[in-house]
């Protein structure tokens, strides 16, 4: 990312150094715990050699999108990348994935502006930074969320690209203050512009794609088809409506994302959001957008936060949509379970309405049997006794034929429903005990 104007050819950038001003930004993400990533994770070297290269090679790449004839600050994506993948290494290399970190922020720093001091100047604030991330996003647990829910997409926003963004560029300032550069405050917007932006482009992205095996996240995009849909459409309206300065330049670039956020899956959005935040860098840093007229100092903080209102909602609105899918889903399945339930619940009563009236039947023959065969014979109370037998088992039948009757009766409300009064149906009760 390039800075606000400066004085100086040699001012910093974010995670590389930059000819005109400084701006080191970073996005961190909470170390991970153990076992946090869904996919076997690589080897230590093989780890430590990914991880440099992603932050190198895009930190070279948000430099060079940097426009420095008018110090608008690049969009950086690499601190976002580095949180990301130390959210999701496991615990027993995270000292050797942190050491590898500093070493990548020097060297790009190095590799822009060829000081080593000042390079150096550099890797403290981004490791700030990303530190500062790792600890809120820990803190909000969301080292193993999903992210499919709107409080939990905000809070990652809210934390890796807002909060931790803050704690970076205050360090950035103070750092270029005591060592006397002169666009310190310049700086400090700057940083933060351009980190904010790469962080809530690229957190999302990059977590869900480390969260599981690329075959799996294939899947969730859905293939060529609607990468090939979605993306030129994506990629060539934010870059006619930038380069034509159209009217709400901004909300035209959003419409896409919107769209898609309504029908997509989450990771899909995310990778469209990444797509049109790169078009913007590259339009912005190439000189292809023409900004509105005014001061440029007023001018750069406006382009991002347009860019910020076209980008962040659609991910939120995703998230929203995969929460109602993720409950609707929910409900289906436990809809079903239910049905399973009655279907099994009827069978049973079924059989046992079935089973126990033989037993039923039984008492009725045999103990009618005896009423007609030996009634004479028995002294009054057997006979009592004998006709409260025949009178509970024949009560006994009907409560079985009742419970399963009710069994079958559909579970769903009644179409025409009325109130009834059990009061004298309850005074009722004794008279016909009686």
């Amino acid at each position: 990312m390039s800075a606000p104007p400066s004085p100086r050819d040699d001012a910093p950038q974010r995670g590389a150094i930059p000819q005109p001003a400084p701006n080191s930004s970073s996005t961190s993400v909470t170390p991970s715990t153990p076992g946090t990533a869904y996919w076997p994770w690589p080897s230590l070297p093989l780890s430590m050699a990914m991880l440099a290269l992603l932050y190198i090679v895009s930190a070279r790449a948000s430099a060079a999108l940097s426009l420095r004839e008018t110090g608008v600050a690049a969009i950086w994506y690499a601190n976002a990348i580095a949180i990301a993948f130390l959210l999701q290494a496991p615990a027993p290399m995270r000292r050797w994935l942190w050491t590898t970190l500093a070493a990548s922020l020097w060297l790009s720093n190095y590799l822009w502006n060829g000081k080593p001091s000042l390079a150096l100047v550099f890797v403290a604030p981004n490791l700030a930074e990303i530190a500062s991330a790792v600890w809120l996003l820990r803190r909000a647990g969301l080292q193993q969320a999903d992210l499919r829910s709107l409080r939990q997409m905000l809070a990652l926003l809210l934390g890796g690209g807002v909060g931790a963004v803050l704690v970076g560029a205050s360090v950035a300032a103070l750092l270029l203050h005591a060592i006397g550069w002169p666009d310190w405050r310049g700086i400090w917007l700057s940083w933060f512009e351009g980190s904010a932006i790469g962080a809530c482009s690229t957190l999302p992205l990059a977590l869900l794609l480390l969260r599981q095996p690329p075959a799996r996240s294939w899947s969730a995009i859905g293939g060529w088809r609607p990468l090939l849909l979605w993306a030129p459409l994506a990629v060539l309206l934010a870059a006619a409506t930038m380069h034509f300065s159209l009217p709400g330049v901004f909300i035209h670039i959003s419409l896409p994302l919107l769209a898609a956020a309504s029908a997509l899956e989450l990771l899909f959005v995310a990778l469209l959001t990444m797509l049109v935040s790169v078009t913007g860098a590259a339009m912005i840093g190439l000189g292809l957008y023409v900004m509105p007229h005014g001061a440029l100092a007023w001018k750069a903080p406006f382009v991002y936060l347009g860019l910020a209102a076209a980008l962040v909602p659609a991910q939120l609105l995703s998230a929203a949509v995969m929460a109602m899918r993720d409950k609707e889903a929910g409900l289906r399945q436990r809809e079903a379970e239910l049905r399973r339930a009655h279907e099994r619940l009827e069978q049973f009563v079924h059989i046992a309405a079935h089973d126990l009236r033989e037993p039923l039947n039984t008492v009725q023959q045999f103990s009618g049997l005896i009423a007609d065969d030996h009634g004479a014979a028995l002294p009054p109370p057997a006979r009592r006794y004998l006709d409260l037998v025949r009178d509970g088992a024949a009560r006994m039948r009907e409560l079985l034929d009742d419970v399963l009757l009710f069994a079958r009766l559909p579970r769903s409300a009644p179409e025409h429903s009325e109130t009834v009064a059990l009061a004298p149906l309850w005074a009722a009760l004794p008279q016909q005990r009686a």
